[in-house]
């Protein structure tokens, strides 16, 4: 074996501990507060300008917004402003990542989910992989998944200690077809070029027809770190092959 292969084996190994042992256990009582400040607020704002640029042309508006890879969901309130009727539903399957506080990401985004459903929200979270759930029935008129930044090539997974396989944009997109809701529609953000290129191939193997909408790093300046074109892509009915 490889030194390369070696370490991606012990991150992948670790990934699994964390996600099925250690990650499973709750060390501190009660949700950590929903996170603050300056900082925070920029990352809710440019959330707010991602949906945006789509948001008229999503119709009819969604019964329930997934979520997917939602991290400590510190953007939250801006994809609850922006689907005021929608019960959310965030989902994220290293949950168990532990903060110093000893507290997990998944913690951390339940304390989120709880402070929305005190302002009338209906919202939870879900630790677990995405394409293990069972997903909305005929009974909802439409759900809406979204992918911010999902990892298209397995460099970024290498980085965080997940498995490549993880890498499989495609896969995600084929389960959201499974879902048997009314009608189905897709959002996708992700940065440059380079990452556009794959979601593009990933949607057209899936067979779905997108819309994609171009932000530029002037619209967002001071709102987010990274200097790179925003690709935002919307399908409007995972039908449509």
């Amino acid at each position: 074996m490889s030194l390369r292969k070696y370490f991606r084996s012990v991150s992948e190994s670790g990934f699994e501990f964390r996600r099925k042992y250690l990650g499973t256990l709750q060390l501190r009582q009660g949700l950590p507060r929903p996170v603050s400040g300056e900082r925070f607020e920029r990352e809710r704002q440019f959330y707010t300008l991602l949906v945006a640029c789509v948001r008229a042309n999503l119709a009819p508006d969604p019964e329930v917004v997934y979520d997917i890879g939602c991290r400590n969901w510190s953007y939250a309130p801006a994809v609850a402003a922006a689907f005021p009727r929608a019960r959310l539903v965030g989902v994220e399957v290293d949950g168990g990542r532990r903060y110093w506080n000893l507290h997990r990401r998944i913690d951390a985004a339940a304390s989120q989910a709880s402070e929305l459903s005190c302002t009338g929200h209906r919202a939870n979270v879900i630790f677990d992989d995405f394409r293990n759930l069972v997903l909305p029935a005929s009974t909802v008129s439409s759900a809406l998944f979204c992918f911010f930044y999902p990892f298209v090539s397995e460099r970024p997974c290498r980085k965080w200690g997940l498995p490549v396989s993880f890498a499989r944009f495609y896969s995600l997109l084929a389960h959201a077809q499974t879902s048997e809701a009314r009608q189905n529609q897709v959002l996708s953000v992700h940065q440059g070029e380079w990452e556009a290129v794959l979601a593009r191939q990933a949607y057209g193997r899936a067979g779905l027809f997108y819309q994609e909408t171009i932000i530029k790093p002037s619209s967002f300046t001071g709102l987010w770190p990274n200097a790179y074109d925003m690709h935002v892509f919307l399908v409007t009915d995972t039908r449509l092959r």
